[in-house]
């Protein structure tokens, strides 16, 4: 791996958006919409355990991509891979027979993401959590996703191929 693929990573994405969105505050731009959809998207990914991690063993001497092939069954008996499962679960578990909210967005979607925002910050108050959390880095982020995907995903799946509630 050369320097430049060594730089390419979520923590350093999320620094360089955070820069740009600090530098040109009050400005309207296509870069910061360009900046803070990708903060957004990169966030979430770096949350995501199997995005930055490869189990490597005998079954899988290349690495397994991140969990891609690793297949699993579901609590609802389906087949998917380790990765994709991860991806879906919260929606899957949280709201299991909703459908799922069309893209882009209409009126009503808009609504129901407000509401849900309004919900969250109502639940989870910002005065509920300390300053370590509240000030955490993307590295903070990345190593608990690297603790969890070596110390709990990945020694589960170990053991069973079968997903439960138990995840």
């Amino acid at each position: 791996m050369n320097q430049y693929e060594k730089d390419i990573n979520s923590v350093n994405m999320i620094d360089w958006c955070k820069s740009v969105l600090s530098a040109r505050k009050g400005v309207n731009s296509f870069e910061r919409a360009l900046m803070m959809r990708m903060l957004m998207h990169v966030v979430g990914d770096i949350h995501q355990p199997l995005h930055s991690i490869a189990m490597y063993n005998a079954s899988f001497p290349k690495g397994d991509m991140g969990g891609n092939l690793v297949k699993l069954t579901t609590i609802n008996n389906e087949d998917m891979n380790l990765h994709a499962f991860l991806d879906s679960v919260a929606a899957i578990i949280q709201h299991p027979n909703e459908d799922r909210i069309p893209r882009p967005l209409d009126d009503s979607g808009k609504r129901y993401f407000s509401s849900l925002a309004d919900k969250i910050m109502k639940d989870y108050p910002k005065n509920r959590y300390n300053s370590s959390v509240i000030n955490a880095s993307s590295k903070v982020w990345a190593n608990e996703s690297f603790y969890i995907a070596t110390e709990l995903i990945y020694p589960f799946v170990a053991k069973s191929k079968q997903a439960d509630y138990n995840w």
